[in-house]
């Protein structure tokens, strides 16, 4: 009787929280955007380490500066991606008239190795 209690016990807890049972805390990475006046800035936030700073130009006329902030961000975010981080969650912030700043928060996950 007690063995089936304890089988129960260790088959609820890991029931309620497979993931963790198996691999530990997922990894997180947080990047912070903030557009404005014709340029982009990314913050990228990791644990135990100093922010990561990337800034890029772009203009609100369709043409060259505008591919530039789309090359801009596939770069800074490709790199998240191979290193294993995938998004979870996006955050949209306020969107502002007359040339004020827009805040977007984005959340990566990463798996955590076994």
């Amino acid at each position: 009787m007690k063995k089936s209690i304890v089988l129960g016990v260790c088959l609820g807890t890991l029931a309620a929280r497979p993931v963790l049972a198996q691999a530990g805390e997922p990894a997180v990475v947080v990047v912070r955007v903030a557009e404005y006046s014709g340029r982009t800035h990314l913050t990228i936030e990791r644990p135990a380490q100093e922010p990561e700073e990337i800034e890029f130009d772009w203009d609100s006329r369709i043409g060259k500066k505008w591919s530039r902030a789309s090359k801009g961000y596939l770069d800074a975010l490709s790199k998240l991606y191979q290193q294993g981080y995938q998004v979870q969650a996006t955050i949209p912030g306020a969107a502002y008239t007359g040339g004020g700043t827009v805040y977007t928060t984005l959340i990566f996950t990463r798996a955590a190795s076994k």
